[in-house]
């Protein structure tokens, strides 16, 4: 995660905002006393997702039940049915 300070952030705030939605990468601002970070909207509502998916306990066992599936047991995506 890159670092910058917020009078850069300031300073090239269109650029910055442009490199986050593009790279999905997160930046840490740094100010005098304080701190944070700044994400795009698609990684904020992935995290919400997570969060959320988390909180329910049946859920985070399936969630885990599938990261202990090996692939070779998966279902190919084209024969998934939304």
């Amino acid at each position: 995660m890159q670092t910058m300070t917020a009078t850069s952030v300031k300073k090239n705030f269109d650029e910055i905002l442009e490199n986050i939605q593009n790279d999905n990468e997160p930046i840490f601002v740094v100010g005098n006393e304080k701190a944070m970070v700044m994400i795009s909207a698609e990684y904020w509502r992935s995290f919400e997702e997570t969060a959320y998916l988390s909180q329910s306990p049946k859920m985070r066992k399936k969630i885990l039940k599938g990261l202990e599936t090996p692939v070779s047991k998966c279902i190919p995506e084209s024969e998934i049915n939304f």
